[in-house]
């Protein structure tokens, strides 16, 4: 397998586990950087995360559980022990609400535990940006 497809299944499979934070975190480098558009500062390390999620999780309604929450438009450039993910983030929600979508890029390195995020950077889109973000044909 090449790093650029073990990349993508980590990518994928993060957000496969978005609602299981110990499976989540496990792809998480523990000292891991984090630029979030609701994130007033960069977090700094897990507990910052999780500390983040946690708000997230205290807001939410039935109408904003998403349905699905899946990368699109994946690409992947990677090293011997470094790798860079760019991909457009798409949260489906149950109501007549648009998709939201995020613009995504995260900074990975392979170490004996294999690949890990070391940073990561996600921009929500504005829905004029969201309207111009199409939905792939296959992926």
């Amino acid at each position: 397998m090449s790093s650029e497809h073990d990349v993508a299944t980590l990518v994928q499979g993060l957000y496969q586990e978005l609602g299981n934070w110990q499976a989540f975190r496990q792809r998480l480098d523990p000292h891991v950087t984090v630029w979030e558009s609701d994130a007033e500062q960069l977090l700094n390390g897990t507990a910052q995360v999780e500390e983040l999620r946690g708000r997230r999780r205290a807001a939410l309604t039935a109408a904003d559980v998403p349905l699905s929450v899946k990368p699109e438009n994946v690409i992947i450039d990677a090293w011997t022990d470094g790798a860079v993910a760019r991909y457009i983030l798409r949260a489906v929600y149950p109501s007549a609400e648009p998709d939201r979508c995020y613009r995504v890029t995260d900074v990975l390195r392979c170490g004996n535990a294999g690949w890990h995020i070391v940073h990561h950077h996600s921009e929500a889109l504005s829905p004029r940006d969201r309207a111009a973000v199409t939905t792939p044909t296959s992926g």
